[in-house]
């Protein structure tokens, strides 16, 4: 009996041992896994991380094999702007420089508000400037030659604002016409000719100031200042006063005591004055009292004015509208879409628009059979044949047309109805 059991415990351990026999016995072990976006196996409880895009994606598989996974955003990425035109992406802070509608723009990436998330790109040509068709940064120089050959020296001062001087050379043959000549003799040929003016006893470059006493009285003297500006000499009269007692100089010379009030005249238009007043020495106090002249009625048609009053000036601006008889047309096609002409301190008292045989006739009427839908440029019948309720329905009318367009708030007066 011991031999049996003995025996038999041999045959069950080589039983369990025969490798062609124990792989029937043992358990198939499970193959429970999570498989990533680029095929890589991760057993349960182990995690990975993905980006993608903006965002930013931690994964941990579960004992299921289902992969769970949550996002975060993705800072790295969000820091860079994209340009639509050239497709491509800049980081913030970064800077590039790029060509719209033929002008460089010099761009950079940044936040929209300091506190923002949110980045743009910003362009702007603040610091360029633009030169024949070329773009240069603030501060480039470079060399520029005309059409006669002359040569600039260029400077960018950003703003679009180019500074060119043309450079002098210091050679000048007695051959060369550019050359500063006189009497028949080459002087300082350090000068270019262009730049170099003669004024009788010497010869001075651009630039080159001086004065000269022109006349002299009793009361002013007058000088005469004059300026070298390339070959061309400028000059202009310059009035001093030799009075000690305080007082105020004119530009024709007239003395004013301190205190006396005086009336200046324009030297070619009397429309235009101005009262003045010394207020102390070489002050002097000047307010405008100019008028508008009155303007003549075109023939076959009438003149109607009226004056508004400003909101902060004694003075009043002067509105006339021309109109035409019936059976006439204006003249000049663009007078039928100018409701009327105007007058005023801001225009020096002047009127915009006029015949050069006469500065005071802004319109003319000229026989038509074509009547246009501007009935508010014309009258009913004969303009002398009028009646009184006639013309004060023309009158409202130009009335209403300066109200609607808010030029009577300060109040508006009824000045001529005139005839031509």
């Amino acid at each position: 009996m011991e031999g049996f059991k003995r025996i038999f415990s041999l045959f069950v351990l080589f039983f369990l041992t025969s490798p062609a026999l124990s792989h029937r016995r043992t358990p198939r072990q499970s193959g429970v896994f999570c498989t990533s976006h680029d095929g890589t196996k991760y057993l349960p409880g182990q995690t990975w991380s993905l980006e993608a895009g903006s965002k930013i994606f931690n994964c941990e598989c579960k004992p299921p094999g289902r992969t769970h996974c949550e996002w975060t955003p993705n800072k790295s990425k969000n820091q860079r702007c994209y340009d639509r035109r050239t497709r491509r992406f800049w980081n913030l802070g970064e800077s590039f420089t790029k060509v719209s509608r033929g002008r460089t723009l010099d761009c950079s990436c940044k936040k929209q508000t300091p506190t923002s998330s949110q980045l743009v790109i910003e362009c702007t040509t603040s610091n360029r400037c633009h030169h024949d068709g070329k773009s240069y940064v603030q501060g480039f120089r470079w060399y520029h030659t005309d059409e006669e050959g002359v040569k600039f020296r260029c400077l960018c001062l950003a703003l679009t604002v180019v500074s060119c001087k043309a450079t002098v050379r210091t050679e000048v043959t007695e051959v060369e016409v550019s050359a500063p000549v006189y009497n028949n003799e080459i002087v300082r040929s350090g000068i270019a000719g262009f730049q170099a003016c003669d004024i009788g006893h010497r010869v001075v470059s651009a630039g080159f100031a001086w004065n000269e006493t022109k006349h002299i009285s009793d009361d002013v003297v007058t000088i005469k200042s004059c300026v070298c500006n390339n070959a061309l000499i400028t000059c202009k009269d310059v009035l001093k006063s030799r009075s000690r007692e305080p007082h105020c100089l004119t530009d024709d010379g007239e003395i004013h005591a301190v205190g006396s009030t005086w009336v200046e005249n324009h030297k070619y238009t009397k429309s235009l004055k101005w009262r003045c007043h010394c207020d102390g020495n070489s002050r002097a106090q000047c307010r405008d009292e100019g008028t508008c002249p009155d303007l003549l009625p075109p023939a076959n048609g009438a003149m109607i004015c009226v004056t508004a009053a400003d909101r902060a000036s004694t003075k009043r601006t002067k509105y006339c509208k021309p109109v035409c008889e019936e059976g006439y047309d204006f003249q000049s096609r663009e007078r039928r879409y100018r409701a009327y002409e105007v007058c005023g301190v801001f225009n020096r008292h002047r009127w915009a628009s006029s015949y050069v045989e006469n500065p005071l006739l802004i319109a003319k009427c000229i026989p038509t059979v074509r009547r246009h839908s501007y009935y508010s440029h014309y009258i009913a019948s004969d303009c002398e044949t009028l009646t009184e309720d006639q013309k004060s329905e023309t009158k409202d009318n130009f009335m209403r047309l300066l109200t609607r367009r808010r030029l009577c708030r300060f109040g508006c007066r009824f000045e001529s109805f005139t005839c031509g």
